[in-house]
């Protein structure tokens, strides 16, 4: 599918290490990564090799200790703080395995925020944040807080707060892995529907081959290095 899209995000010979006590410990060396316009990336790979790091450089949450990261051809990666932090809320949107809503705020103030962040006035904001709301199945709960919420609602809260500056890229860690099989797999297919109706590029790391199989492409990540699986509809 990457090859019939305009290439959004290109990485190249990605490397994260890190100081320790005991020496330098290298998360992971030498990866290439790319991602087309709309295309669907699934990352599996055993614990503690590295897929949450990766997505973390990707999303410009973190810096790679070697290699480039490109967004429309641009070099991102080597940003100053200021101008990462612009190019992470403009392009990026991120789900965690926990929704990381701020308690005090909202659902509606949740969503709001990156917009408000990204200079949109507080009228736009809010119509978008409603809009998002009800398109999750969550609009009737626009002005209760996080601590009023079921856990898959406040993960669909978090999905639309992701959303809401239409990314070029959205990221997912785990984003049903602290929810029941039944509920995650909900959130899973309202995130889906919104994805496909936004045309969104999607990053996904998942432990859950029913959640992998889903993605146009997909990789594992082990202590080998990235690699493509195949097919993942034989996951």
């Amino acid at each position: 599918m990457s090859e019939n899209r305009k290439q959004i995000l290109l990485g190249k010979g990605l490397t994260k290490r890190y100081p320790t006590p005991a020496g330098t410990l290298t998360v992971f060396e030498n990866l290439d990564f790319s991602v087309a316009e709309g295309e669907f990336i699934s990352i599996v790979g055993p614990s503690g090799v590295g897929k949450s790091t990766l997505l973390h450089i990707l999303g410009c949450l973190d810096r790679a200790t070697e290699g480039t990261l490109q967004l429309d051809g641009v070099e991102v990666g080597r940003l100053d703080e200021s101008r990462m932090t612009q190019v992470r809320n403009r392009a990026f949107g991120f789900v965690f395995q926990f929704h990381h809503l701020l308690s005090e705020f909202t659902s509606e103030e949740n969503v709001m925020m990156p917009a408000l962040v990204g200079g949109t006035s507080r009228g736009e904001a809010r119509e978008r944040a409603r809009a998002l709301l009800e398109q999750m199945g969550v609009g009737e709960r626009g002005h209760h807080y996080p601590a009023q919420l079921s856990g898959g609602e406040q993960q669909r809260v978090a999905i639309a707060r992701a959303l809401i500056n239409q990314p070029r890229v959205l990221f997912l860690d785990e984003p049903t892995g602290n929810l029941d099989e039944a509920t995650g797999q909900r959130v899973f297919d309202v995130l889906r529907a919104r994805r496909e109706a936004l045309g969104v590029a999607t990053v996904l790391v998942t432990h859950n081959p029913g959640l992998a199989r889903t993605a146009h492409r997909l990789l594992e990540l082990s202590h080998g290095g990235l690699r493509p699986v195949g097919d993942a509809s034989n996951l």
